[in-house]
């Protein structure tokens, strides 16, 4: 089995050694992220819900941001938003659908008055950037990049930090 890539053909083994080495640094490398991460804000007072947004948000989602580089600078950028959607779908339904058929899960105050409706607010303006047009301008991806900043500094607000 070999893998064609342009001119470049890669044997069959070679590809897969490469993509395990490639899913077990991303995993070694978000773990550490997650661990370091966690300890910094608990030791600055924050609590877990703040850190799991935050913190444990961005670790898990390592994987993802460079798959969405890659495919992007390799002019597959349908990829990267396909990629992004089809994370928070599986997130959403499979990983809350599954951990609440094992142990059922408490939705706090906060989620419902804070973070759900914001949820909300930010998957329909990203409907209406994404759907608008083909391609997602730097500008574009900068107020995005600042309403998750804005996010975050309501969050840290509401937790009186």
């Amino acid at each position: 089995m070999t893998c064609r890539r342009g001119a470049e053909s890669f044997p069959g083994y070679r590809v897969v050694f490469t993509l395990v080495r490639t899913i077990l640094c991303s995993l070694a490398g978000s773990r550490g992220l997650i661990v370091g991460g966690q300890g910094v804000l608990h030791t600055l007072g924050f609590d877990d819900l703040f850190v799991g947004i935050t913190i444990i948000a961005f670790g898990t989602s390592m994987p993802e941001l460079a798959t969405s580089l890659v495919s992007a600078y390799r002019e597959g950028a349908a990829l990267s938003v396909e990629n992004v959607i089809g994370s928070n779908i599986y997130n959403i339904l499979a990983v809350i659908g599954l951990v609440a058929v094992l142990v059922p899960i408490r939705v706090s105050v906060s989620t419902k008055t804070i973070e759900l409706p914001l949820l909300v607010v930010f998957t329909v303006g990203a409907l209406v950037l994404l759907a608008a047009r083909e391609r997602v301008s730097r500008v574009e991806g900068a107020a995005l990049l600042s309403g998750y900043i804005g996010f975050i500094y309501v969050l840290a607000l509401s937790r009186g930090i």
